[in-house]
Formats: structure tokens, sequence, C-alpha cells
């Protein structure tokens, strides 16, 4: 089967004014690219939307479109069904990753036998050529231009002419539109003189090949006062009406936010996943999980509270989902921010008591029978570790930088020492130790062994290079040459991490999943 001959996307009239006519300005996308610029507001973004709900309409499931979009104003459109893939330009891993399958998809042979078309839009690309920030992305995104895609490819942008090395993209565009210019920088864009036109929603100046006129484009919703309800509508029909047993493949890709919703739509239910699933790895697409029940300790670093938080909520919510009743404790600190928002949830271990009371009192004696502690010597006996079944899962969050003081004339660090002991054993039964709370520890010390020693899964929560520049070459990350990660990874968002096992040596970036309740799904 071939491509369909309808390919021809109706984008507005154009008013001939010598020839008192007002044709109708389309591209074919076929064989045709199309560069949109313009002001904020100007009516680009909403251009983009009338092009993807046209190539919806005309019924064709041999088109997909691919999404890059740098202006978050398409992110509503991620679920519709010809939509092959959305990739947020948040980030560069999500940049990266989109312009990689773009140049795979170009190279790869079709059969005649199912010959796909796609419609590769970048909403924005101002932010791709910003100076000194993308350039190897920059000339990746060149090439695939230099290379022969009709038939193939469509390629569709909107700038806001803010960059000069967005201007030389036109060698490879005969269709460009522009809304809302200052009257200059149409010079730059049209080959012959033209005036400004008047400032209407949706009213510019087109061009296809040499011949330039003013333009007004179609849009498919009713006014600005009735757009947000209309354009939910198309979107509701398109899926569930139009394409309601359409099934078409889409690629794994990274939102700005990565909700419990949005995972299980691209990959499948948590309800039904026995693992617990931290998020998301950014190069692989691939989820990041394990078992909670064999996890034994796990280490959250960074500054970045709200996505500890997030994490930790989480994994609560997971253990009890598999096990009702698991027991949570939590030892928290003067600030008592897990305590104010975790509430009824986790029983408070008090914190009057001294560091060594709480883990002998509390932790030895629920993990051990008859243990027989001597203050005086800081030392422990171990009778007989109890048998924890699989009914008993127990939870301890330490959100206290005591376990880890070291006081003069003190000897609690020999102390902590021991309990790192006590959580390698632990780590085969069903207690899982959550610290969210770690003070840097001295290099070369042995408690920095000893507990880095017991971490099975650890946690960045915040940028990697900055953390281990500072407060992090003690931490499990602290070995890792930061140059080399500056080359690998881009800056972190809100809701990126990294995450390392004990198994592996080289950290992998995240995009942790949030709780659809608290991202707004």
């Amino acid at each position: 089967m071939t491509i369909s001959q309808h390919t021809q996307i109706n984008l507005g009239l154009l008013d001939k004014v010598e020839e008192c006519l007002q044709p109708s300005f389309s591209v074919d996308l076929g064989v045709e690219n199309l560069a949109v610029f313009g002001n904020k507001f100007s009516g680009k973004s909403t251009l983009l939307k009338s092009i993807i709900i046209q190539i919806h309409n005309r019924n064709n499931e041999h088109e997909r479109i691919i999404i890059l979009d740098f202006g978050h104003s398409l992110l509503s459109y991620n679920q519709l069904p010809l939509v092959y893939g959305y990739f947020s330009g948040e980030n560069e891993e999500s940049i990266k990753g989109c312009l990689n399958k773009v140049e795979e998809i170009i190279k790869k042979k079709n059969s005649s036998a199912d010959v796909i078309h796609y419609t590769f839009i970048i909403d924005g690309i101002d932010d791709l050529f910003l100076e000194g920030k993308y350039e190897r992305h920059q000339e990746t995104f060149i090439d695939i231009l230099r290379k022969k895609t009709k038939g193939k490819m469509s390629i569709i942008f909107t700038s806001y002419h803010s960059a000069s090395g967005v201007v030389r993209l036109l060698q490879f565009f005969d269709n460009v539109i522009a809304f809302d210019l200052p009257k200059e920088k149409y010079e730059d864009l049209f080959p012959r003189k033209i005036e400004k036109p008047m400032v209407v929603s949706g009213r510019g100046v087109a061009r296809k090949g040499e011949s330039a006129y003013e333009f007004q484009a179609y849009y498919p919703f009713v006014n600005r006062e009735q757009e947000a309800e209309s354009e939910k509508s198309i979107l509701s029909d398109i899926t569930n009406k139009m394409y309601a047993d359409f099934v078409a493949d889409k690629i794994k890709s990274l939102a700005d936010e990565l909700t419990e919703t949005e995972y299980s739509k691209q990959y499948s239910p948590l309800v039904n996943e026995e693992n617990f699933v931290a998020g998301v790895d950014y190069f692989k697409l691939e989820p990041i999980k394990f078992d909670l029940y064999h996890a034994g300790v796990i280490a959250l670093y960074g500054t970045n509270f709200e996505d500890k938080f997030n994490l930790v909520q989480r994994i609560i919510s997971h253990a009890k989902k598999l096990n009702p009743s698991t027991k949570v404790f939590l030892w928290d600190d003067s600030r008592l921010r897990f305590k104010d928002r975790l509430g009824s949830v986790v029983e408070v271990i008090e914190n009057s008591k001294r560091f060594e009371d709480i883990f002998t009192d509390k932790i030895c004696k629920d993990i051990f029978d008859d243990t027989e502690y001597n203050a005086k010597t800081e030392q422990y006996e171990q009778q007989k570790i109890k048998t924890n079944k699989a009914d008993e899962f127990t939870i301890y969050i330490i959100q206290n930088f005591r376990f880890f003081n070291k006081k003069p004339g003190s000897e609690g660090t020999q102390f902590a020492i021991r309990m790192c002991s006590i959580l390698q054993d632990a780590a085969e039964l069903n207690y899982l130790f959550l610290f969210t709370n770690i003070k840097p520890l001295q290099q070369g010390s042995m408690l920095k062994d000893s507990f880095n020693g017991c971490i099975r899964h650890a946690f960045l929560c915040g940028d990697i290079f900055q953390f281990i520049d500072t407060r992090g070459r003690s931490s499990v990350f602290g070995d890792m040459d930061s140059y080399e990660l500056k080359q690998d990874f881009s800056r972190t968002v809100q809701g990126d991490g990294f995450y390392l096992d004990d198994e592996s040596d080289y950290p992998q970036k995240i995009k942790f999943i949030v709780a659809s309740k608290q991202g707004g799904k």
C-alpha cells in the first residue's frame, strides 16, 4: 500500500488583491516543509493544532506525527492516535532522543507493502538554536533537512525569529508563514517587500516559492472564549469516535511530568505491578523497578525535598498495596516535614531519645530475639535473628542526621558502624530502611565504607554535577568523574534525578513518577 494521495493540508486563504481572488493556501505534506514565524500568542501553536487535527480528519492510518515541544503547547495532543511520539524540549536527553528517532526513521527502508509517512513538528525551534547550547543537536537537525526526506517525512517548525541560526534553515522550506512580526523582520523571510498586516487573530503573510501574499489562517476552534471546550471536544471525537478501533505503535517518550496515569498508558498499569517502579530511564526509556521486600536499604540524596517526599510516599503506598498490614516508622528531625505531610500513615519514633536507644530499643529488638546491649562497650550480642514472615513487612524512614553524628569524645560513630552490620543482615528480611537525610561523611572513614556498603538502591534528587562537587564526595556517587557526567547528562529539572544500584558503577538518569493525585492528571 502506498501513501495516500490526499496529503494536502489547507491552512487558510490568500489575498491576491491584484487578481481579486482569495484562493486556498495549502501545503502538500507528502513533499513539502513548512516554517511558521511569529511573536508570542500570535497563533503559531494554534496553527500546529489545526494541522494535527486535519491530519487525523483525513482518516489516513498510514500517517504518523512526531512532536518536539519546546513551547509546551501540544502536551494534550500526545495521546492522539496518529501521534507516534511526543518529546518535551525541557531537557537535552529528550531532544537527543527525538532527533535520534527521526534519523532512524529516515534511514529505514520501508517495504512497498507498508509505507508510512511522518510529519515532524517542532514547536519553538529557537530553543534548539540558542547560541552555545545545543550545537551538536543543531547540526543533527540540519543533516536531517539535507537528506532526501520527501515522500517519507515532512518537517514543520515554529519560531519567534529570535535566533539568527533559524533563518538559514529556510533554504529547505518553500512554505513560510509569518504572524505579527516587527516590520523589519519580514524582509528576512520574504522575497519582496511586504507590508505588515493588521494585527488580527490568524492574520499574517504566507509564501510558496517566490510568491507571497497576506494570509488568513483557518483555526479549528470557534473563538478564544470557547477554545478550551471546543478543543477538548474535538480531541475526544478523534480518539473515541473516528479512531476508536485504531491501535498503532507509539514511541515511549517522556513529557515534562510523568504521572502514574501517564506511565500506565505508555507501559502497563501500576496496579498490576508487583515491583516498585520509581521512574523511567531517560535513554533506554525502560522502567526503573525493584522488589521492595528485598531492597534492604534505600538512600535518598539531594536537596529536592518534593522529589524525595514523592518517592517515600509512593514507596509506602506500594508496600501497603502489596501488604495492607505494613508498618511504617519515622525518625524525623526537628523540621518535621515528613511527619507533618505523612500524618497518620507513619508511627513517629520519639525524637527525644538518644540515637543508641532508638536502635537498641526499637530496631534491634524488632529484628533480633534476645538481644543484649552493653552501653559501656557499645556492643550487642545477637542470639537469634527473627524470622520475618511475608506478612510482617516493616519500613523505617530515617530523616535524621543524628544517625551520622560524631561528637567530640563520643563513640557514636562506632555504634553507627555496628548498626550498619545490622542493616546488612536485615536486607534479606522483609525490613526496609529509607535514609532520606544523609550527612556528608568523612572520606576514608569506616562509617562511610560501612554505610555505603549496605545501600542496595540509591537515588539522587537533583543535579548530579553540583552534588558531587560540593557535598556528595563521600556518597555512593562520589567516585564518579564530574566532567564525564556533564558530557553524558544535561542539567535536571523538577522530577528528574539519578539512580544507582549496588550492582552498577554508573548512574542512570531517571524521570520520577509522580502520584497522579499530585500531578493534576
